[in-house]
């Protein structure tokens, strides 16, 4: 049973590029439903009480169901999810495990690793143009994947409140986003446009996920080499550490 990131990640890469050749897929996007129709599955879109998907055999057959009343890109992730805990079971000494690491899976199913990590570097870890080439994640999926790639703080702030905040430092970083960043997120939601800024201590890039009703901004922010100014109020407990959820 694999308990660091880096023994799951080979276990996942590997499936991953098992079900890219099986299925002949040699550039992103990743369709999570081509998969699932070259793996036999059997796919539907129902009401689900309190879960996004979910999978059972019948009369012989995989059947996998994702809630219908979701965005697309939730669907997606949701039926990657279920393509990789299926895949995982077989793999792993104890199938139950597949359900711990089949969020991590989805990730890496629809931002495969190789393919991912170069257009990091090519992008300069833009998530603006990181979406433009993955078109099938959502922002904070690839967002939260930037992090198994280079040292940095994504936030995920809804209607002004932080609602996730993970970071791969290794140090702990404070929950409470800094003088810095609340001001790229002020200037984010006035200019409805992606907002780069450097200051003395980090650089801050913001980026404007409008929807209906509901204003979310993503933050990526990186250290420069004296560090953080963090708040010495916070305990370990703080910090969130990216699991590439």
């Amino acid at each position: 049973m694999p308990d660091d990131f880096d023994e799951i990640s080979g276990v996942l890469d590997k499936l991953v590029e098992e079900l890219l050749a099986k299925c002949g897929i040699d550039r992103p996007p990743i369709e999570p439903k081509k998969i699932a129709d070259a793996l036999g599955l059997v796919y539907d879109e129902t009401e689900l009480e309190g879960r996004r998907g979910q999978s059972y055999r019948r009369y012989g057959r995989q059947h996998v169901e994702i809630h219908r009343k979701d965005r697309p890109e939730r669907k997606n992730f949701a039926l990657a999810h279920e393509i990789m805990e299926l895949e995982l079971k077989k793999v792993l000494d104890d199938p139950r495990e597949s359900h711990r690491w089949a969020n991590l899976g989805a990730s890496f199913l629809l931002m495969p690793t190789p393919w991912f990590r170069d257009q990091c570097i090519q992008t300069g870890f833009d998530l603006a143009k990181l979406k433009k080439v993955f078109t099938t994640a959502s922002w904070e999926v690839i967002a939260l994947r930037t992090l198994n790639f280079s040292e940095s703080i994504i936030t995920i702030v809804d209607d002004d409140r932080v609602t996730r905040r993970k970071s791969s430092y290794p140090f702990y970083v404070s929950k409470r986003l800094s003088d810095e960043e609340k001001h790229v997120v002020l200037d984010v939601l006035q200019t409805k446009k992606v907002q780069r800024q450097h200051f003395p201590s980090c650089e801050v890039t913001g980026y404007p996920v409008f929807e209906k009703g509901h204003k979310r901004v993503i933050l990526r922010t990186t250290l420069d080499e004296t560090g953080y100014v963090r708040d010495s109020s916070e305990t370990p407990e703080g910090q969130v550490r990216s699991n590439g959820e």
